[in-house]
């Protein structure tokens, strides 16, 4: 349960670098934001008591989000509008990724893929620092890299660089950038004009 508790803290610390995270504010913020309280849910549905796990995933399923048993999520998970998620089983999220409302990240499971230590991939895989936009859809057996911004709609089903913005279907745009650990603001570190 500790671990669960340091998860919940860096990822109220991503949301609101002010909030300060202990004890009875805690408890506070947790009834007055949407916000800090579908996060703290989102990580009671890896708790080790199973009735702690069916009334947190109850409760997200009245926001419309659907969160598999088994996805990995690291530090500094962000739900800004917590709204119609869904994040299928087995799916990889890094650290410091913001989600926004109406994302689908799933599978194609009729494609998968082999990965060099032998494992099959029939799931996405996102790395640190990902901002994914409202109403994008990211499916199948792909790699999408550190310091990526998808835009809002965006479909996603190749494999995206590091340091990359992605918008419509499968397109990368020039700029390449980068995202601090704190915050959703980016820095273009290289701009093509060819």
């Amino acid at each position: 349960m500790s671990r669960i508790l340091k998860l919940i803290k860096s990822d109220l610390v991503k949301g609101n670098s002010n909030l300060e995270t202990t004890g009875f504010k805690l408890v506070v913020y947790f009834f007055i934001s949407r916000f800090i309280r579908t996060v703290i849910l989102v990580r009671l549905l890896k708790s080790s008591y199973k009735l702690i796990r069916f009334i947190a995933s109850r409760l997200l399923r009245k926001k419309h989000i659907e969160i598999g048993e088994n996805v990995s999520i690291k530090k500094g998970f962000l739900l800004p509008h917590p709204w119609c998620i869904i994040i299928a089983d087995e799916t990889k999220l890094g650290e410091h990724v913001s989600v926004g409302q109406y994302v689908t990240i799933g599978g194609n499971f009729k494609k998968n893929i082999k990965n060099a230590n032998g494992t099959v991939q029939k799931l996405p895989i996102i790395g640190n620092r990902v901002i994914i936009g409202p109403g994008a859809v990211i499916g199948g057996p792909i790699t999408i890299g550190d310091d990526v911004i998808i835009g809002a709609n965006a479909v996603v089903t190749h494999n995206i660089p590091s340091n990359s913005i992605v918008y419509g279907q499968n397109k990368i745009s020039k700029k390449k950038i980068k995202i601090p650990e704190k915050g959703d603001t980016y820095v273009i570190i290289k701009n093509d004009k060819s």
